[in-house]
């Protein structure tokens, strides 16, 4: 199946192993729909490629992939945001969604024992959530910039016990 009507905002990169690159983004339509590929990196031929559309006018917005070459990919909806996991034969695991409205999830990371910890923002709070291997929630934290306004940047599990968050936030004439 070919994607349809691509523009450069429309995929974002996702992990790289040394066999497989992983592409995700979304087909800007009526009811935009995400997807994601499994690449070759010898060659780039797609092994499989998967749509998916857990709500209404779904968005692409992250992908990562850990050491086992399972993937994650997170987006936003209208009332809600998510992230799914696919194994690396592009079989979903889970599917969980957060917050409401339109929030954008970023970058996400996987420590060494499988836990996925993943950032998205609401416009003035950037949250941070951890899960265990199977998407069930462990906690969350919410992180504010002193003007109010927050958004997601990188989070980086060097290991099981430090993780690394990086978030902008605005006093409405810079970002810091």
């Amino acid at each position: 199946r070919q994607c349809t009507a691509m523009t450069t905002n429309n995929g974002y990169t996702g992990g790289l192993t040394n066999t497989y690159a992983y592409f995700a983004g979304y087909e800007r339509n009526s009811s935009n729909q995400g997807f994601i590929r499994q690449l070759n990196v010898s060659d780039g031929t797609t092994n499989w490629a998967k749509w998916y559309n857990p709500g209404e006018y779904t968005v692409t917005t992250a992908c990562f992939t850990d050491s086992s070459g399972n993937v994650y990919a997170g987006g936003y909806m209208v009332s809600s945001n998510y992230f799914i996991k696919l194994n690396s034969s592009g079989t979903l695991q889970w599917q969980k969604q957060f917050g409401s409205g339109q929030q954008f999830p970023k970058w996400g990371g996987v420590d060494s024992a499988g836990n996925v910890y993943v950032q998205h923002n609401s416009g003035t709070v950037s949250y941070l959530i951890k899960l265990n291997s199977s998407g069930v929630v462990q906690w969350q934290r919410s992180i504010t910039g002193s003007a109010g306004t927050s958004n997601s940047g990188t989070v980086v599990a060097v290991n099981d016990s430090n993780i690394f968050v990086t978030f902008s936030a605005s006093d409405g004439t810079a970002v810091s």
